[in-house]
C-alpha cells in the first residue's frame, strides 16, 4: 500500500484502468505490443498490437485484456527470424526498442521485496518505471534501459545483473539472472492470473524519461 501511495502517477482501482493507464503511460501510442500467454505463437492484429488498440479495446468495450502476460519491449510489427529460424514477430530479433528490463526476486520474501524497492525509489538507484504484482510471490519491476540496439542492451543488462545479482549475495536476495532477453515476457497489470486466481495489480508507476 505504500508504493501504491508513493507512485508518481496515480493508480486506478479497478484493473482495467490499471491497464489501460499502464500501456498509457509506459508506451507510445503506435509502439506493437505482444499480450498473451507464454506460448502463444505471435499473430499481428489479433495479438500482436499498437498500444493505442489495447487501450480502445479497453475503453470501447468497457473490459479487461484476457492476457496475463506482455512482451514488455515494443516490436517491429513484423516477423523476424527466432534462435529456431521461424519467422515470428514476438522474438528477440523482432524487438524494435530495447527500452526495458525485467527485474524479479523469486526466492525473496514479498514483503522484502517491497522493501528493497521502496529503497530504489527512494534513492533513485535504478531507473524504476513501473511495478507490478505478479499475483503470486513477486513484483516484477520494469527498469528503463534505453539502449540504442541488442548489442548496447546486452551489455547494460550485464551491468544491471551484476547490481541485483551479486553472488556474494544469499540466493534468496539475488535477482533472477534469466530475465536477460530483450523479449522477456513480464506480468501485465491489471489483468487475471487463472493460475493464482489473483488480480496482476499496478503497485508503481512512473512516466518513462
Amino acid at each position: 500500500k505504500t508504493l501504491i501511495q508513493a507512485s508518481p502517477v496515480p493508480i486506478p482501482p479497478e484493473p482495467r484502468m490499471q491497464t489501460a493507464c499502464f500501456l498509457g503511460a509506459m508506451y507510445e501510442e503506435t509502439d506493437y505490443l505482444f499480450c498473451g500467454e507464454q506460448y502463444h505463437e505471435g499473430k499481428i492484429g489479433k495479438n500482436v498490437l499498437m498500444a493505442n488498440h489495447w487501450i480502445q479495446g479497453i475503453n470501447i468495450f468497457n473490459s479487461n485484456i484476457s492476457y496475463p502476460l506482455l512482451i514488455a519491449n515494443p516490436l517491429t510489427g513484423k516477423n523476424a527470424l527466432t534462435k529456431e529460424g521461424k519467422p515470428s514477430p514476438r522474438c528477440a530479433a523482432s524487438v524494435k526498442w530495447h527500452r526495458y528490463a525485467l527485474v524479479e526476486f523469486d526466492a525473496m520474501p514479498l514483503n522484502d521485496q517491497c522493501a528493497f524497492w521502496a529503497g530504489v525509489i527512494a534513492t533513485g538507484t535504478l531507473p524504476l518505471r513501473s511495478l507490478v504484482y505478479s499475483g503470486g510471490k513477486s513484483l516484477h519491476g520494469l527498469v528503463e534501459i534505453g539502449a540504442a540496439d541488442r548489442a548496447q542492451w546486452d551489455k547494460q543488462v550485464e551491468t544491471l545483473l551484476f547490481a541485483t545479482h551479486n553472488p556474494d549475495a544469499p540466493e534468496n536476495r539475488r535477482a533472477d539472472r534469466a530475465c536477460r532477453n530483450p523479449d522477456r515476457m513480464t506480468r501485465l497489470a491489471g489483468t487475471w492470473r487463472a493460475d493464482k486466481q489473483k488480480w496482476q495489480r499496478l503497485v508503481w508507476l512512473a512516466v518513462p524519461r
